[in-house]
């Protein structure tokens, strides 16, 4: 029997964004939930800051980033690191490969959990985990997985997201930054921080839907570092729901590598081939 997940969301920087599923993996596992999720920004809209264009700030962070030629110059990334369920004794190590166009493959393996796979081969979208074994993704999630797995989604906003607005000058984790609302063809809402300084994004705000209903999900973006001539964030932290996920980058690695790495596994496979049977199905019964 095919199993699916639908309608996932999260906001992330280009090249770090494919971690969406783990979040509802682990909403989905039974584990206490100590804290409420604590707000990382404050309503301190400045009337003297006149709001820069967001394709504008968009362009600032492209810049600070090392420039376009320096963001299409990199065709793969392979980060090594450690993720954290920060207050939960839940930790392990993480992989995430990244290769242009839009393959992606993420891996992370928790003490006491065990290992959780997510994976986009250009076409489709899945995950598998303990808790509920392997899952394509559909509909939103599938929507989602198609624009975190573009390397180069920095320089495709215009496509991925046909409306984008400056709404404030604000705070975002201390930080004075401009708040600019990205909204996709589909519908999906997020809202994007851009610090007023370094022109760095530092953060983003959107829902997330999980096993357990949508949730309001805070990505901050921190230590930025020069790899290949291009800065890349180290630091990647996620809240939701009072649980704090944070995954440290330890290496990066622009050598190329190989598609078969993108390949679905054999019960991803399976659920691929299920599912075009039972389209086919669908459309002998209509005729």
């Amino acid at each position: 029997m095919m199993m699916s997940r639908k309608n996932a969301r999260k906001q992330c920087w280009p090249g770090m964004g494919c971690v969406t599923a783990i979040i509802g993996c682990l909403l989905a596992a039974p584990m206490p939930v100590t804290a409420d999720d604590a707000p990382t920004s404050r309503d301190v809209k400045d009337a003297k800051v006149a709001l820069p264009a967001a394709d504008d700030l968009i362009a600032k962070h492209i810049e600070a980033i090392g420039g376009e030629d320096a963001i299409r110059a990199i065709k793969h990334i392979k980060m090594n690191g450690r993720m954290e369920v920060v207050g939960m004794g839940m930790a392990g190590p993480a992989t995430i490969h990244i290769s242009a166009p839009n393959h992606s493959y993420t891996e992370i393996e928790i003490a006491g959990y065990g290992k959780i796979r997510q994976g986009f081969d250009g076409t489709h979208a899945w995950v598998i985990d303990p808790a509920s074994g392997p899952m394509l993704l559909e509909d939103g999630a599938l929507e989602q997985s198609k624009r975190d797995s573009r390397l180069h989604l920095l320089l495709e906003m215009e496509k991925w997201y046909p409306t984008r607005e400056t709404i404030e000058a604000t705070e975002f984790e201390n930080e004075p930054v401009y708040a600019v609302k990205l909204v996709t063809e589909q519908g999906t809402e997020s809202t994007h921080y851009y610090h007023r300084e370094t022109g760095l994004q530092i953060g983003s705000v959107g829902m997330t839907e999980t096993p357990m209903g949508a949730m309001r999900t805070t990505t901050v973006f921190r230590d930025y570092r020069e790899v290949s001539g291009m800065k890349m964030p180290h630091t990647l932290t996620t809240r939701v729901m009072g649980m704090e996920q944070r995954i440290t980058i330890e290496s990066i690695s622009t050598e190329e590598i190989e598609r078969e790495k993108y390949q679905a596994p054999q019960q991803i496979q399976a659920l691929i081939e299920d599912k075009k049977a039972r389209e086919e199905q669908e459309k002998d019964d209509e005729q």
